[in-house]
C-alpha cells in the first residue's frame, strides 16, 4: 500500500491514487485491503481529496467513482495526518498548518507540477488553504466545502483520544490574512442550505473576502437543502458543481 514517510514528525501518511472506484467502494477499513493505486495518468491533471475531521480516503468513494472525475483527472485522496490509515507516534502538539506540510510531502514524491484541491470541511479547507499559500505557483484552483469560520483561536495539543481528531482543527489559528492574499488561483465555495451552524452564510462570506485575488473573484454556490459535509452527504450535484468549476478554472 502506498505510504509516504515523514520521519521528523514520526508519520507515514496513507494515499491512494486512481484507484479501481468499484473495489474501493466496497473495501473494508483495514490497512492492505484497499485497492492498489496506479500510476499518474499522462496528460490528465491531478486532483487532490482532502478529507473532513474524522475523515479518510474512503469518503470520497463518490468523487473518485465518477466519471466526471476518473475520465479526466488523476485523483489522489490522502489520509491526513492522524486519520485513517495513516501512521503516526505521539507529537506534543499539532497544526493544520502541518498537516499541509505533510500533504506537500506526498505531492512532492509523486512529482506533482500542478494541482487542483479538493478540501471539505474546516479540517480539509484549511489544509487546502495552506497547500494554495505554500504551492500558489502549482495550484491550479481551489475547492472549498463546508469551510465553517475561518478562525477557532489556538494551537491544538494532542491527548491520543478519538477527540483530537478534533482538537487541533477547531482550536486553529487562522491563516494570516496576508499569506490568503498570495492565492491567485480560481476558488469556488461550496456550502448546505441546511445548515445554520457550522457553516452559516455569514462564515463561507467571511472565506470568499479572504481571496480578493483569486481569478475571477471567489464564487460562491450554496445548496439550498444539504446539510454540512456536503462533498460526502450531497455527491451527485456537489460533484456536477465541482466538475463545471474546475473544466473552467483549467481550460
Amino acid at each position: 500500500m502506498p505510504y509516504t514517510s515523514i520521519p521528523e514528525r514520526g508519520l507515514e501518511l496513507f494515499w491512494v491514487l486512481n484507484p479501481d472506484a468499484q473495489k474501493f467502494a466496497s473495501a473494508s477499513q483495514k490497512d492492505g485491503d484497499l485497492p492498489s493505486s496506479q500510476p499518474l495518468k499522462p496528460g490528465l491533471p491531478v486532483l487532490v481529496l482532502i478529507h473532513p475531521a474524522g475523515g479518510r480516503v474512503q469518503g470520497w468513494a463518490n468523487q473518485l467513482g465518477d466519471p466526471r472525475f476518473s475520465q479526466h483527472y488523476n485523483l489522489l485522496a490522502i489520509d491526513c495526518p492522524m486519520h485513517g490509515l495513516s501512521r503516526s507516534t505521539e507529537r506534543d502538539e499539532h497544526t493544520l498548518e502541518d498537516s499541509a506540510d505533510c500533504v506537500i510531502r506526498v505531492l512532492d514524491e509523486l512529482g506533482s507540477q500542478h494541482y487542483s484541491l479538493w478540501g471539505e470541511g474546516p479540517h480539509g479547507v484549511n489544509i487546502a488553504a495552506w497547500i494554495a499559500v505554500k504551492r500558489g505557483d502549482k495550484v491550479q484552483s481551489l475547492i472549498l466545502a463546508t469551510p465553517g469560520w475561518r478562525k477557532e483561536y489556538g494551537a491544538g495539543k494532542p491527548a491520543y483520544e478519538f477527540r483530537f481528531l478534533f482538537t487541533f482543527v477547531y482550536n486553529r489559528e487562522p491563516i494570516p490574512q496576508v499569506e490568503l492574499d498570495k492565492v491567485t488561483c480560481p476558488v469556488l465555495l461550496l456550502r448546505g442550505g441546511a445548515d445554520p451552524v457550522v457553516c452559516p452564510p455569514s462564515a463561507v462570506e467571511e472565506w470568499q473576502r479572504a481571496f480578493p485575488n483569486a481569478r475571477g473573484g471567489a464564487s460562491i454556490h450554496t445548496i439550498s437543502s444539504a446539510p454540512n459535509i456536503i462533498s460526502m452527504c450531497e455527491g451527485n450535484i456537489v460533484n456536477r458543481i465541482a466538475s463545471r468549476f474546475l473544466s473552467e478554472a483549467l481550460a
